[in-house]
């Protein structure tokens, strides 16, 4: 009878969270060169399994940096499958496999515990969207911004900053968009406005300066998504002068 492994924890939660970030990719097609993607870490692996897992990862590993942050702003498709591989977490499975079969004698490196439970963070798998829904009005009140603190992008803003933003938005636009495609008839903007003071939103504190929106939904559709978290915030969809605080690398 062949062996089968069982995927560590950390591995499952990486995948989860490359899946869940692939199924937000929706205004382009993606497609994975990762024949593995079809292989849920919540099934138990073969052997032929591990070494497909471990090979990807390894091809894998050498395509992605810390930054992994497309033209549009998203995470790239290489980092989403190297999330949907098990990350760190799963090339270190694999090679302690594959090192217990004797299948990897010329890899001598030793498996820190560390490793095989290593969660991926980055700005996509971390961030918290806040939100708070009004059932009966089929209203949301979404944050926008915070100040001096960093958004999916790793971008942060001054509390003046976010306030000029949202009053530019209030007196010059004020209209809504899908997922900054095209303006919609499915939901208004019926508030926009700046926190005059720290206060609570659902279960998240939210800091004075920054910046909320109160949206108004139409369609049954549009709410049950934003329910089901398919819609789960907002994005200013803007253009704005950079400020480099520190240098990180050089070129």
């Amino acid at each position: 009878m062949s062996k089968v492994y069982t995927a560590t924890s950390a591995m499952v939660e990486n995948q989860s969270k490359g899946r869940a970030l692939k199924k937000k990719k929706t205004a382009r097609s993606y497609s994975s060169p990762y024949e593995m993607t079809a292989k849920s870490f919540n099934d138990e692996l073969t052997l032929d399994d591990v070494k497909a897992t471990y090979s990807f990862l390894v091809k894998q590993k050498e395509k992605i940096n810390k930054y992994n942050v497309d033209t549009d702003g998203q995470a790239t498709e290489e980092y989403l499958d190297w999330l949907d591989g098990g990350a760190t977490a799963g090339l270190a499975f694999t090679t302690m496999i594959l090192q217990d079969e004797g299948i990897l004698k010329s890899v001598t490196k030793e498996i820190d515990e560390k490793e095989l439970e290593a969660v991926e963070k980055s700005k996509w798998t971390d961030i918290q969207v806040c939100k708070a829904t009004n059932d009966e009005l089929m209203q949301g009140t979404f944050l926008v911004l915070q100040p001096e603190v960093p958004d999916a992008h790793g971008d942060i803003y001054s509390a003046d900053e976010i306030r000029k933003g949202c009053h530019n938005f209030n007196l010059y636009c004020g209209k809504a968009n899908m997922m900054h495609l095209v303006e919609t008839s499915c939901f208004d903007i019926v508030e926009s406005y700046i926190a005059p003071v720290e206060m609570v939103l659902g279960e998240q504190v939210i800091k004075a300066g920054s910046w909320l929106s109160v949206c108004q939904f139409w369609t049954e559709d549009i709410w049950k998504s934003v329910k089901d978290g398919d819609f789960c915030g907002v994005s200013i969809g803007c253009t704005a002068k950079v400020e480099y605080l520190e240098e990180e690398y050089n070129d």
